[in-house]
């Protein structure tokens, strides 16, 4: 016997990628290293939402490590557009290592995944 598992809504689709393409990393194994401030970089889009500035870390105690390669390079590519949908982008010695989340109190997933999937161009949800 099969069992098939069909994602229909965008929020489905979403959550599948999000689980498949990146890791979840507590933010203590990122805030916890001796060398952290020497180490690790963090920037939001400015309040113009046309570059980046440095940041604080944000304060969802997650970070978002990006494990597929693909999504890697499409990240990279795409920082200041992605940083515009809210997210935090996550230096590591000068290179780019994950997405954090400066909120707390509402739907992740409607807020920044969901858009994030729309402008990574995935399609494959069913509903419209």
């Amino acid at each position: 016997m099969a069992i098939t598992r069909v994602y229909t809504s965008e929020e489905d689709c979403a959550r599948l990628w999000v689980n498949e393409a990146f890791d979840n990393v507590s933010d203590d194994l990122v805030l916890g290293q001796s060398d952290f401030w020497e180490t690790w970089e963090f920037y939001e889009a400015d309040d113009e939402g046309s570059g980046l500035v440095p940041c604080e870390p944000p304060m969802w105690g997650t970070y978002f490590h990006i494990a597929d390669s693909c999504d890697y390079r499409w990240v990279e590519s795409n920082i200041e557009a992605i940083a515009r949908l809210g997210f935090t982008l996550i230096y590591e010695d000068g290179y780019l290592w994950g997405l954090g989340i400066d909120g707390a109190g509402y739907s992740f997933y409607e807020a920044h995944w969901v858009p994030l999937y729309r402008l990574r161009g995935f399609q494959w949800h069913l509903d419209s």
